[in-house]
């Protein structure tokens, strides 16, 4: 996509990024507009992720390319203690996947991703 933007529109020019970002930010030559790429499974950024992501059903989810989750509504509706919810959001930071780089890896390139607009991706 930058090889075409570069050669049919204007060049682009990369800008600092956070490596915890998991968007490239590059700005146009002219300066006017940024644009950003998330490139997931062509640059796994997966050992410098810090993001989680709960649901509007209040589950918690450590990777997008992970199904599993952890169900935080459960908890509050069944009465459990702040200390409760706050160890599950620890356990599943602690645990969390490998993602993309998993099953890269594993060659098992069929990559269990979610729903992003369920999740909030």
């Amino acid at each position: 996509m930058i090889e075409i933007i570069n050669n049919d529109f204007d060049q682009l020019s990369p800008l600092y990024n956070d490596k915890s970002d998991p968007a490239r930010l590059y700005t146009f030559e002219d300066g006017k507009g940024v644009i950003g790429f998330i490139p997931s499974i062509t640059e796994p950024f997966c050992q410098n992720c810090d993001r989680v992501r709960i649901t509007a059903d209040g589950k918690l989810y450590s990777c997008l390319f992970d199904k599993s989750s952890n169900d935080l509504k459960s908890l509050l509706d069944g009465g459990k203690s702040d200390i409760d919810v706050i160890k599950c959001i620890n356990k599943s930071v602690q645990e969390k996947p490998e993602g993309i780089i998993k099953i890269i890896k594993t060659h098992s390139l069929r990559p269990t991703l979610n729903v992003m607009h369920t999740i909030g991706g």
